[in-house]
């Protein structure tokens, strides 16, 4: 949890502290202690946080993401030509991320098909 509080800054982006900390449901003093270190968020505030920007709680914490995990074969943007998708063991914390992924690819146009989705 040691990138904690630098994921929560870059969370935050240009944002300011009282409206991001509002954005979560805390106070601005409360937020600003996470960011610097100081102190850690309970559970439920790391849900909240993590639904507001979605990101998973395993990302925020610094931990190894399991799941789905969403590669493309170029070093270009993720599109429908070389995207794939693993999914580990899904469940339904997967399913914001998997409809993320669709709803980007059908808004450049392209069709996720089941030879872009492996198990």
């Amino acid at each position: 949890m040691e990138n904690l509080h630098k994921r929560l800054r870059e969370l935050r982006g240009n944002e300011s502290q009282t409206e991001f900390a509002k954005r979560v449901g805390t106070k601005q003093t409360t937020y600003s202690a996470w960011e610097r270190g100081e102190k850690i968020p309970p559970a439920n505030s790391i849900a909240l946080i993590c639904e507001a920007c979605g990101v998973s709680a395993d990302w925020l914490l610094g931990l190894p993401e399991h799941g789905v995990s969403i590669s493309n074969s170029s070093n270009n943007a993720v599109n429908s030509d070389n995207a794939s998708i693993q999914v580990d063991s899904p469940s339904c914390r997967d399913c914001p991320h998997l409809l993320r992924l669709i709803d980007i690819l059908e808004r450049q146009g392209g069709a996720l098909s089941t030879a872009n989705v492996s198990r």
